[in-house]
């Protein structure tokens, strides 16, 4: 099961990056618009939401897979209204204040949002079911 979510994961995450930067037009800090932080963020995103939110075991792999397709596109939609337009004009200009200050809030939020999202893919695959659960099949 991990090595499916994680492959479902990673193929939504890798469309809706390619489909926010390319077709989109959408822009995060780093080089090729962020491609690579974008997928790494989707990825871990889609992952967490679709593990806590997917049916569990089931003998139907494509209802597993629906929970992480409906949670790539929540969290491309979400990223599509956030992201500001990439800019046509290849030429430098003068650093901006407010695009530093647009690149340090994304990268604190990058890291913070990476580190939760383990966190919180660690915690569905080390859960264990609670003791109450246990007695109630004994009897």
């Amino acid at each position: 099961m991990v090595a499916y979510a994680a492959i479902i994961s990673l193929l939504v995450a890798v469309v809706a990056a390619v489909l926010l930067v390319w077709i989109l037009g959408r822009q995060a800090p780093g080089p090729r618009a962020g491609l690579v932080y974008l997928v790494i963020l989707i990825f871990l995103a889609v992952w967490a939401i679709g593990l806590w939110s997917g049916p569990g075991r089931t003998p139907h792999p494509g209802l597993a897979a629906a929970a992480f397709l409906l949670a790539g596109a929540v969290v491309t939609l979400v990223l599509a209204a956030v992201l500001p337009k990439r800019r046509t004009s290849p030429t430098r200009e003068a650093v901006d204040p407010d695009t530093v200050a647009a690149t340090a809030a994304f990268a604190v939020f990058f890291y913070l949002a990476v580190f939760v999202l383990l966190g919180l893919i660690a915690m569905h695959y080390l859960h264990r079911p609670p003791l109450w659960k246990w007695v109630d099949q004994r009897v």
